[in-house]
């Protein structure tokens, strides 16, 4: 579905917008607590790398959802974006502080239910948001079975 209400530069700033977002957490985080304890054997670059492909389709995801704004369902549906992008930019600054495991790994849990309802929201207002929001949906439960392997351990 073509993003015909937006401009066209929206997607891109969105995406960008979302990515500075991201990293911008994960540099002030670590700029002031050690960072999280993740699991065994993953390169903390192994995140960084997947997050700076998951920030920007958020943000394309995002603009689709915005271009369908009119609809109904709408505004909760942003709402609903609002709070996943919350939780996601939340997770560096907590980890870190935190310094356990097991905060983490309820974390990504929790992480794991605000995307996936938020993909399922988002696709009922804008369906080509779906594609979009794939990788994040995807991502969730190996993070998640990530931690959950380290915090067994």
């Amino acid at each position: 579905m073509p993003l015909r209400s937006s401009p066209r530069p929206l997607p891109l700033v969105a995406a960008a917008t979302t990515l500075a977002l991201g990293h911008a957490a994960a540099a002030i985080s670590l700029a002031v607590a050690p960072p999280p304890v993740g699991p065994e054997g993953a390169s903390p670059w192994l995140f960084a790398a997947v997050w700076t492909i998951l920030y920007p389709c958020f943000g394309v995801a995002t603009v689709h959802v915005w271009g369908a704004r009119a609809r109904p369902a709408g505004p909760a549906t942003l709402a609903v974006g609002l709070c996943a992008l919350a939780v996601m930019l939340a997770f560096m600054p907590i980890a870190c502080v935190a310094g356990d495991v097991w905060v983490t790994t309820l974390m990504d849990a929790l992480a794991w239910v605000i995307v996936w309802t938020a993909t399922w929201a988002y696709a009922r207002v804008a369906p080509a948001a779906r594609l979009w929001m794939l990788p994040l949906a995807a991502w969730m439960p190996v993070t998640f079975a990530l931690k959950l392997a380290a915090a067994l351990r």
